[in-house]
């Protein structure tokens, strides 16, 4: 693959105007409707969480298909990434994001609106089509008016909306179903919905820049041309790989501590949060420091973390306290703040006028992993009386993600 020119690494140009939904040029939209735009995904995946055994009770089913309306919102984020970026890439990110809004929109009514659970899981199916654009496009538009690294400043500001939405979320939803009833959920995804949506529409411009050589980023030949980039597919599968760690950790922490260890799922609950200090904490210092350290040395120093956590991890396995758990795993949630937010502008700037598939690509790897390895650890785990299994498949994906390192710093 070529080389990138110089032309292209630098910040965002005058984007075309005329298209569907654009706006004037030249205008940046603030980090904080960024970050709004990024949240409303994972708060209204989350927010459900708590009411699910009682949901199950209501509609008359069993707690395993209940639990589709988590898996079918995660799986349709993963898949829906892989259009969006493209779209954003051709038709421009504002229009894109504002059709995703109103689809999101539509999907919290047919939720709110639900009689049977088919309904209400194709409503969470319709509700994740549409967030999933301001999470995956976001990311685009940062890389569209920020040069390289101070992409991935911004990038980790904009991440830890992605764990503060969740931490969140579950007692919200909890506080609604025990006061209001479960349609209250989704009231309140579709206002919040309804509020973002309208600051969109005043502040949020185009950010898209030309393509000048005539690319279509809907084509195979674009997509096969960023697969052929080695320090893309690197970054992609780092991305991944460090994602797949936490996912795996989440699938089977809470067996382990509740069916193994015996303890209570409060105290998972109450742990669980070290978790997202360490995930906060290390985007916060990749916001801080990304500029200054330069991408490949903080996606470096992010896998040195991920070797201390491993180590203590496997080091702490006979100790039965749950705090020995989730001490190794607080450094290995701060590892994945330091990595993810410069990998992910590394990816995107691969070739900047494909950065919405690209941004697509590496988020649909990213959430598409980690479902699959948080599904394989759920059925090892079960039925067995120790960690291992878990510790194993995170073991394995932090070693695949040196391997994508490796691959960036050779390509």
């Amino acid at each position: 693959m070529d080389r990138i020119s110089a032309k292209e690494t630098t910040t965002a140009r005058a984007p075309e105007t005329g298209g569907p939904g654009m706006t004037s040029p030249g205008k940046r939209p603030s980090l904080l409707l960024l970050v709004l735009l990024a949240a409303v995904g994972p708060f209204a995946m989350n927010v459900v969480v708590p009411a699910m055994p009682a949901l199950a009770r209501v509609f008359d089913t069993t707690y395993g298909v209940m639990q589709l309306v988590l898996t079918a919102y995660l799986a349709a984020t993963a898949a829906v990434q892989l259009l969006l970026g493209p779209l954003s890439d051709r038709f421009g990110r504002r229009p894109v994001i504002i059709y995703g809004l109103g689809i999101y929109l539509l999907g919290s009514v047919v939720c709110a609106c639900a009689t049977t659970v088919e309904i209400l899981i194709a409503g969470r199916v319709i509700q994740a089509a549409g967030a999933s654009a301001g999470l995956v496009i976001g990311r685009a538009i940062i890389r569209d008016v920020f040069g390289r690294e101070q992409a991935a400043s911004n990038i980790g500001y904009v991440t830890m909306a992605m764990v503060v939405a969740p931490m969140l979320a579950p007692a919200v939803g909890g506080y609604l179903f025990d006061h209001q009833g479960w349609q209250s959920m989704f009231w309140l995804s579709l206002l919040l919905g309804l509020g973002i949506l309208a600051v969109s529409l005043r502040h949020l411009h185009e950010t898209r820049q030309p393509n000048l050589d005539g690319e279509v980023s809907l084509s195979w030949r674009a997509v096969l041309g960023l697969f052929r980039d080695r320090s893309f597919c690197g970054y992609v599968i780092v991305l991944a790989c460090a994602s797949g760690i936490f996912f795996t950790f989440l699938a089977g922490a809470a067996y382990v501590v509740t069916e193994i260890r015996g303890r209570p799922a409060s105290e998972y609950g109450l742990y669980f949060i070290l978790s997202a200090i360490g995930y906060v904490l290390g985007n916060f210092l990749s916001g801080r420091y990304a500029v200054r350290v330069g991408l490949q040395r903080m996606i470096g120093i992010g896998c040195g973390f991920a070797v201390l956590g491993l180590a203590l991890l496997w080091g702490l396995s006979g100790v039965p306290d749950t705090a020995a758990l989730f001490g190794p795993m607080f450094v290995l949630a701060l590892s994945n703040g330091l990595t993810l937010p410069s990998a992910m502008a590394s990816a995107v700037s691969a070739r900047p006028r494909l950065a919405g598939t690209a941004a697509g690509i590496a988020g649909s790897a990213q959430i598409g992993l980690g479902a699959l390895l948080a599904f394989l650890v759920g059925v090892l785990q079960e039925g067995s009386d120790s960690a291992l299994p878990m510790m194993i498949i995170m073991t394995l994906a932090a070693l695949v993600s040196f391997v994508g390192f490796a691959m960036t710093r050779r390509g």
